[in-house]
């Protein structure tokens, strides 16, 4: 009985879509299609296109949400073998991300990521009943962020491993 329920859980992972994204130079699975969405902002250091690619999951899932979002710094404004400017970039995103969401700071550790220096954290929020786990990186000027959201009772499962663990870069970023 164990042994189906292995074999079937197994299945369910690996009947994954798998998503290539030539613009972001990467290829992820996700439980189903990914979509793509971007945004233009004006920042100070000149208008950034903010893209996302997401699976929206249906509420009976594990997790909700699956998305991979980049943008690309100016030539000069990031570089990801500054460790200093890394880590700092890394501070702020992550103080930002629980601001933007009003919620609590559970965990954050420093990890690499595809061979570049990167940050796992996890924020509870929407009074603790859904939680955000990300990995964020820098690979050359990009900035790359993966994100699982989930119901706070279900947000330990192994789906949340699979998709982070699917995520490559297709070649070496262009500095």
């Amino acid at each position: 009985m164990n042994l189906l329920l292995i074999l079937a859980f197994l299945f369910q992972l690996n009947g994954w879509v798998e998503t290539v994204s030539y613009d972001g130079n990467f290829k992820v699975k996700a439980p189903g299609e990914m979509t793509h969405k971007q945004i233009s902002k004006n920042t100070p250091v000149g208008e950034l296109t903010y893209h996302s690619m997401f699976y929206g999951a249906e509420d009976e899932d594990d997790n909700a949400l699956y998305m991979v979002s980049w943008v690309d710094y100016p030539e000069g404004s990031l570089h990801s073998d500054s460790i200093e400017l890394v880590r700092d970039f890394l501070d702020a995103t992550v103080e930002t991300a629980v601001l933007n969401v009003d919620g609590e700071l559970m965990y954050q550790s420093d990890e690499r990521i595809e061979g570049y220096s990167g940050r796992y954290w996890r924020i509870d929020y929407n009074k603790g009943t859904a939680v955000i786990k990300t990995k964020a990186f820098i690979a050359g000027r990009r900035f790359y962020s993966l994100q699982v959201a989930s119901r706070h009772t279900r947000n330990i499962n192994r789906a949340v491993d699979q998709f982070f663990d699917s995520f490559h870069l297709l070649s070496a970023p262009q500095n």
